[in-house]
């Protein structure tokens, strides 16, 4: 029997990008072309809302061991997904985010199918419950390194396979335990996974809060933090910066605040080991309102800020935007952009209307807020780069949650193959 034209068939039907696929109002299946990457939700051991919005999305999950279709109507809905297995969306027209029944206000959008994801933020200490949440959505087992740093320097990557179509919570203090900061790298070996990451904090009995640590920008040579908020009662704000490169960082940390931007004393050509992350305390340097931070170095790093409060969450480093964007934000929040250069018109549209263009210039930053009680799905058109966060309860005790904006993964970018992204079953 000749098997080699059913061979070339299959790998013919391999690098397609065809999704699987949701019904159409007759009842029969249709084929979607799959721009982006499927969303994976990974709720670990928690009770989860999930947000989504779209027209004829397509989801699976597993639910209590079992493949399962998850049926979504058109436009925004919310749905509560129980931490039982993970949950993929495919064609949802923004990326689904995910709020976690917990103390505080824990906010992520759900993870792509990424090559690399970066986290600054967290803690092993004895205060510190961080977990990380990996998933396999494939039909074979996937591989994925975890690297993970601190001030003490770097730790020797560790390989973690992730069983068929299952989820994994490992406690972060598998990696490296008692450090009171760390910054994790996720770097897929085989197969298909994402990555969240947790944290949660208590003291004895009390839980003290929690935040889903948003993934930050991939390593540069200048960095932007567009959220750097504080108030003239605030319990802290850490800067923490990684270098994961064999030289030394020699680090220029400005502040960009509303009157204008300044380094911070002391804080002008300051190091970063090589192999390691550095702490750097701007409570008392951040000016009162809204400020943005931004970090040049000849060494590629990236970074994170604590916010300290009632609740604490993570502002990661926000990853350049150079096309449009869309992105949901919940309600009540404000949306945060900074841009690279002067002159830099961007076009923002709520719900498909027209929300206005700015002028945005270099070093300075600009809020949009959200007053609707609602979601709202927003589009971000910039003429120039420009870098951007969401967030939402900065001061409140009802908590506080920061998500960086990012473009969406598309399929076949960068070297993840097409038919590695397939959802199609």
């Amino acid at each position: 029997m000749k098997r080699a034209p059913y061979i070339a068939l299959a790998l013919l039907a391999a690098a397609s990008v065809l999704v699987s696929l949701a019904p159409d109002k007759s009842g029969n299946r249709k084929s979607v072309i799959a721009q982006f990457s499927p969303n994976l939700c990974i709720p670990g051991n928690l009770k989860n809302q999930i947000n989504v919005v779209g027209d004829g999305i397509s989801a699976i999950g597993v639910i209590k061991g079992k493949l399962k279709e998850v049926t979504f109507k058109k436009g925004l809905q919310s749905i509560t997904w129980q931490g039982n297995g993970w949950l993929e969306v495919s064609d949802a027209s923004a990326e689904p985010i995910m709020i976690a029944d917990s103390p505080g206000l824990a906010m992520a959008k759900c993870s792509s199918l990424t090559e690399t994801s970066w986290f600054v933020g967290g803690a092993t200490d004895v205060s510190s419950q961080d977990q990380l949440l990996l998933a396999n959505d494939g039909l074979s087992a996937a591989t994925v390194e975890v690297s993970t740093w601190s001030a003490l320097g770097a730790v020797k990557p560790t390989p973690v396979v992730i069983p068929p179509r299952k989820q994994q919570v490992i406690r972060l203090d598998n990696f490296l335990t008692g450090s009171k900061a760390v910054a994790v790298r996720i770097k897929p070996v085989i197969g298909r996974a994402a990555a969240m990451l947790f944290s949660s904090r208590i003291s004895g009995l009390k839980k003290l809060g929690s935040d889903f640590i948003s993934a930050g920008s991939i390593p540069s040579n200048r960095i932007y933090i567009p959220i750097a908020p504080a108030q003239k009662q605030v319990s802290g704000r850490i800067l923490q910066v990684l270098n994961p490169n064999s030289q030394d960082a020699v680090l220029k940390i400005e502040i960009l605040a509303p009157d204008g931007r300044f380094t911070p004393i002391g804080l002008d050509e300051t190091l970063v080991p090589a192999n390691s992350l550095r702490a750097f305390d701007l409570t008392k340097s951040l000016p009162t309102g809204v400020n943005s931070i931004r970090i040049e170095s000849e060494q590629a790093i990236t970074a994170s800020l604590l916010i300290g409060g009632a609740d604490y969450a993570w502002s990661p480093a926000a990853p350049i935007i150079n096309e449009p964007v869309d992105f949901l934000m919940p309600p009540k929040s404000a949306l945060t952009m900074i841009s690279e250069e002067d002159g830099n018109e961007v076009a923002l549209t709520a719900d498909g209307k027209s929300a206005g263009k700015f002028e945005l210039n270099d070093g300075i930053s600009f809020t949009w807020i959200n007053k609707k009680e609602q979601w709202v799905k927003v589009q971000l058109v910039p003429a120039g780069p420009v870098h951007a966060s969401i967030w939402k309860g900065v001061g409140s005790k009802t908590g506080t949650a920061v998500l960086a904006v990012s473009p969406r993964v598309r399929i076949g970018s960068g070297s993840t193959p097409e038919y590695a992204l397939s959802v199609a079953r």
